[in-house]
């Protein structure tokens, strides 16, 4: 297991996975306190060197709303290409013919002999929310993905829970999730070199942790994208997916 003091700061990812992933606008839903909260600007932003007031309803909207307007970081972070550089065909889009997709038990017997497949029965803290979905581009499994519900309660949560997408596919070469630099560090999971990004602030806002894993010739991406959760969770769940 990677410990967190084995991720290093460079500075302050292409897959859409789903739109509770987003960090623009005010508020996600879970990590919205009980209640009716009054309204906080789109335009307020944190205090410099101000402590947030987590007591207050929707303390952390300002914290939203600077990351927001930060530039977004486009390049490599630990050999792994992210923002928009990381564009080019990867997984589905690279296939050369109409790729076909195989959902839950269709997917079982090319699943089990695929180098993609996702492990959960390894991995701690979360609880498949969606079936297996298996994209194969001429009759090989190119890209696999799956959600999971990250469990209130598991160290690195919200205390209302998460949500977790991993996607895995051969030949990609990183992500275009679109953060600022200051959320990027470069860290090793499994073993493997990782570009992992931090939520905006506690366990809001976006996170995700992007390994490459190379078997001689041949290079596979994973890509752990969570909401509601912390940067070290994923990459916990990540080394268990490796073990």
């Amino acid at each position: 297991m990677l410990a967190v003091g084995a991720l290093l700061v460079v500075g302050s990812f292409s897959f859409a996975v789903g739109h509770h992933f987003s960090d623009q606008g005010s508020a996600e839903a879970q990590d919205a306190p009980a209640g009716v909260a009054p309204p906080v600007s789109d335009s307020v932003t944190p205090v410099s060197g101000a402590t947030p007031d987590r007591s207050q309803p929707n303390w952390y909207v300002p914290y939203l709303n600077r990351d927001r307007d930060l530039p977004k970081f486009s390049g490599s972070i630990n050999g792994i290409l992210v923002g928009d550089s990381a564009r080019s065909a990867t997984g589905p889009s690279a296939c050369a013919t109409t790729p076909s997709v195989l959902v839950g038990d269709q997917s079982a017997t090319v699943l089990s002999t695929s180098v993609l497949a996702i492990g959960q029965e390894s991995l701690q803290g979360v609880k498949a929310s969606s079936d297996v979905v298996a994209t194969l581009c001429a009759g090989q499994v190119i890209e696999v993905q799956q959600h999971f519900d990250a469990l209130a309660g598991t160290t690195g949560v919200n205390p209302g829970g998460g949500a977790v997408t991993i996607t895995r596919n051969s030949g990609g070469a990183g992500t275009d999730l679109q953060a600022p630099v200051g959320r990027w560090m470069s860290g090793t999971v499994g073993g493997h070199p990782a570009a992992v990004l931090a939520p905006v602030i506690d366990t809001v806002g976006t996170s995700a942790v992007v390994v490459v894993s190379k078997s001689g010739s041949t290079t596979d991406l994973t890509l752990l994208q969570g909401a509601g959760v912390t940067a070290q969770f994923l990459v916990a769940l990540g080394d268990e997916h490796y073990q």
